[in-house]
């Protein structure tokens, strides 16, 4: 017929094979789409013809064409396995059938690059304590380098050749494999002659590998984008190592995978990662593109959260995220090394340059946020585990309750484990939210007011919001919303400095001023320039007048030149019987609450004059006697 065009040979570089073949083969690979018949060409029909390639072009298909399933049965699914093994230019499946895969069979040699080129047994070094055994950012690196090396460029994403998940069978490639595929393929076969942890196969130095931070994640997060958050995060807190040198404790890295795991206990200092949260200064949480989320939801991560944030809450609390680019990004707790340089240099120098605040805002404005929702729905009775009796363990062991006890999901304490959780995710999301103009109401995607508010046991509530310069005065009557009312709450501090688009603070004040119980009140507007309303803090200096527990305030007018009636403010705060310690930073930088009364020093007894010496000895009275006559 007219409209059939016979179909050209496979090409197949490198290899020769018969037409017969070829032709088959692309009869069972490639499945063209259906065309309808072409009517003849005619002279004016041509008139009106939109060519892209000339009359001499084949037609092009508005579709890419069909693979078909080689997992069907039939005699040709032996015809096609050598040529496939043969071929390397065909696209490989999703999903490979177990009869046509070539799975990768490692031998102890196949390591040697992670290990210097050293037999893995002739280059271990062991490292007794499982919380010294932390990875380095350039092993890490050279991890990712060895499954790259694996890998062959397909599109937009590598395929490993022979490595496939265990469980369902999937095609690895370079940037989904993550640490359970990782486990299997690659630290599992590495370590099974030495009986060791991965750390302790590839450590150059025994005592080199103390770490730093403490990495909280999902082993099913994509190992590529977890290596290109944590090297993120420590160009930002280790500058100075070049992200290199420091080290990071990964627990499946640092846990020897052929020993079984102790049995738990009702003490969570036993466990293996409450000694390494206690040699590490911070933890690093790392949220997945896959949930978003999933981390939130696993019972591992929760139970290290609250240890972190209940026994060791001088920790720091980082975050880290990748966007739908798949760049990396940090939300840090406090400033990093460079932004703490600026912010006492540079800003000492003039106020008009950037300090280290404004580029931290700077930096974090562009944290993909819409990754931390699921943190505001933590709820730990509902978290997953790999296995079921891991679970149960491990919420009897929140509790402080030992394996034999019966599991009680009704106890009070998980309640409270997700609002001091929940309470602390909202507070390090609340800067790149204000930022990126999120809904941050109690009916907004991001409910972070509520979740602050619903954290009644805190006693100190500290946000610091300078250099949130897109923060309106709307965004302030939604934070007022944010106290709690339990009357636990004793000192509040909010620092809003460099908000220049403030220019009311009514509904915040008024609500703050209303809590029951405050001893102590930190306000920081220095430099929000368009305040204007001083009849507004005059009445809220009222209000703090009559609180009878509160005894000191700290409040910061610097650079708000539109602001009135800060003498009469301050004069307010002195008459106040019970403020003990009170300052009041003027525009004009004058300390307004010098001269406030503070409490009545005691007066230090004077020593007793020392008593004449008694001699009751006749030798010490000559003695005595002769020094006397030699004075005279």
């Amino acid at each position: 017929m007219a409209h059939l065009r016979k179909r050209r040979p496979l090409s197949l570089s490198g290899h020769t094979i018969s037409q017969d073949q070829g032709n088959w083969l692309q009869e069972a690979i490639w499945e063209p789409e259906p065309r309808s018949p072409v009517s003849p060409m005619t002279p004016s029909s041509l008139r009106g013809m939109r060519t892209t390639g000339g009359f001499g072009a084949p037609p092009m298909l508005s579709k890419a064409p069909k693979l078909r399933d080689l997992a069907s049965t039939g005699p040709r699914n032996t015809r096609l396995e050598p040529l496939l093994a043969k071929t390397r230019s065909l696209p490989q499946l999703r999903q490979v059938p177990r009869n046509l895969r070539v799975e990768w069979s490692p031998t102890p040699s196949s390591f040697q690059a992670l290990t210097g080129e050293v037999d893995i047994l002739a280059h271990m070094k062991s490292i007794p304590l499982m919380e010294n055994r932390g990875m380095m950012i350039g092993q890490l690196q050279l991890l990712l380098d060895f499954i790259k090396s694996h890998s062959k460029y397909w599109r937009h994403d590598p395929i490993l050749e022979g490595w496939h998940d265990s469980q369902t069978g999937d095609q690895l490639t370079y940037k989904t494999i993550n640490l359970y595929n990782l486990n299997d393929s690659v630290i599992k076969p590495m370590t099974m002659h030495a009986k060791c942890s991965y750390v302790e196969a590839i450590a150059f130095s025994a005592d080199g590998q103390m770490p730093s931070w403490f990495v909280s994640h999902w082993w099913g997060q994509p190992f590529l984008e977890a290596v290109t958050g944590i090297q993120q995060h420590a160009i930002l807190r280790h500058p100075d190592s070049c992200g290199v040198t420091s080290a990071y404790w990964i627990c499946a890295f640092a846990h020897n995978q052929h020993i079984q795991p102790t049995a738990y206990t009702d003490d969570h200092k036993t466990f293996p990662f409450y000694k390494a949260l206690c040699v590490c200064q911070g933890v690093l949480m790392m949220t997945d593109s896959i949930g978003p989320g999933v981390v939130f939801e696993r019972v591992w991560c929760n139970f290290e959260w609250s240890v972190a944030t209940e026994s060791l809450n001088h920790l720091l609390f980082d975050v880290a995220a990748s966007d739908d680019l798949g760049m990396p990004h940090v939300l840090t707790e406090g400033l990093t090394a460079k932004e703490k340089v600026l912010d006492d240099r540079l800003s000492q120098i003039s106020p008009w340059h950037e300090s280290g605040r404004t580029s931290q805002v700077k930096r974090e404005e562009r944290f993909p946020v819409w990754a931390m929702t699921a943190a505001f729905n933590v709820k730990v009775v509902d978290s997953k585990a790999s296995h079921e009796t891991d679970r149960v363990q491990i919420l009897k062991a929140i509790t402080g309750k030992s394996a034999s006890e019966l599991l009680d999901l009704s106890n009070p304490v998980y309640d409270e484990i997700d609002r001091r959780l929940r309470a602390r995710f909202a507070i390090i999301a609340l800067r790149s939210a204000l930022q990126q103009r999120m809904n941050i109401s109690d009916d907004g995607s991001l409910p972070i007011c509520k979740a602050i508010r619903e954290d009644v046991s805190q006693k100190s509530l500290a946000v610091n919001l300078s250099s949130c310069w897109r923060m309106t005065d709307a965004d302030v009557e939604v934070l007022a919303t944010c106290f709690p009312r339990s009357g636990n709450l004793k000192r509040v501090t909010f620092k809003f400095c460099g908000c220049y688009q403030l220019t009311s603070a009514s509904t915040f004040l008024e609500e703050l001023s209303s809590l029951k119980g405050l001893t102590e009140i930190c306000l920081d507007f220095e430099y929000c320039t368009s305040l204007c309303r001083g009849e507004e803090f005059l009445s809220f200096s009222k209000r703090l007048a009559t609180i009878e527990t509160l005894k000191k305030v700290d409040l910061n007018f610097i650079g708000c030149q539109e602001l009135e009636y800060i003498d009469d403010l301050a004069e307010v705060l002195k008459a106040a019987p019970r403020i003990t310690d009170l300052r009041v930073m003027s525009p004009d930088c004058i300390d307004l609450g010098e001269q406030s009364k503070s409490e009545p020093k005691i007066k230090a007894k004077m020593k007793p004059k020392p008593k004449k010496q008694v001699f009751k000895s006749i030798t010490a009275q000559l003695w005595a006697n002769e020094s006397s006559g030699r004075a005279k």
